[in-house]
């Protein structure tokens, strides 16, 4: 009788411990399925900020860069004032020197007319002081008397008398008769003295051409006898 009183309390005692094993069993899988959970939510939510820092990340980055292209700009912007202030002023400097350059220029205009009046001044006294000492010098020599003169070419004349002096030359009488002296003819000393000059000499003996041509058709040579004139 009390062998299957041992048995059936051995059978029971094995059905407990298969149920509390069972529930342990439970309470582990429930236990692990929480702490799972947990650690899924808390990478969701570390993945979440994450994203979210790098959203912010992303868009601080962006404000930055439009900062910065903002401060770029107002670097361009400052030096095109600077330099537009730079600009102005040297052509303010400019228009200054410029100004100075007028008015000395001016002044210099001014001092040349008053040279150039001047210097003209200064000519015309030494032409007219040319003039009268020429004029009185060959007035003087009229009638001045020479025992010989002689010309470049070799001629000589000899008890010479100057009896007028010209642009072109001197007239003089002489032991053979009378002569007309070329200036071109005559040595240095006496252009330096009478103040002979080509161009003068030149235009004497033009204005002589002239009137000796205007003469000869007024006056017919007395070999040829005058046209009859016309009834």
């Amino acid at each position: 009788m009390n062998e299957p009183r041992h048995h059936h309390h051995a059978a029971r005692g094995s059905a407990d411990s298969s149920i509390v094993a069972s529930l342990v069993g439970i309470i582990i899988l429930v236990m692990i399925a929480v702490v799972l959970s947990i650690m899924v939510d808390k990478r969701m939510g570390s993945s979440s900020q994450r994203v979210a820092h790098e959203r912010t990340i992303i868009e601080n980055t962006a404000e930055l860069e439009r900062l910065r292209l903002v401060h770029e700009n107002l670097l361009a912007a400052a030096s095109a004032q600077a330099d537009a202030r730079d600009i102005a002023e040297s052509l303010d400097e400019t228009m200054r020197q410029l100004q100075i350059a007028h008015h000395r220029r001016e002044e210099l205009g001014n001092l040349k007319s008053a040279l150039e009046a001047e210097i003209q001044a200064i000519i015309d006294a030494r032409e007219t002081l040319r003039l009268s000492y020429r004029t009185r010098e060959r007035e003087r020599a009229v009638g001045e008397t020479l025992e010989s003169l002689t010309l470049i070419d070799g001629r000589t004349f000899t008890d010479v008398r100057i009896s007028g002096v010209s642009d072109a030359g001197m007239q003089i009488r002489h032991a053979d008769g009378v002569a007309r002296i070329a200036a071109s003819d005559l040595p240095r000393p006496w252009h330096d003295r009478f103040l002979w000059t080509e161009d003068e000499r030149l235009a004497l003996l033009s204005r002589e051409r002239r009137l000796t041509a205007a003469a000869t058709a007024i006056s017919p040579p007395a070999d040829r006898p005058a046209q009859p004139t016309p009834p």
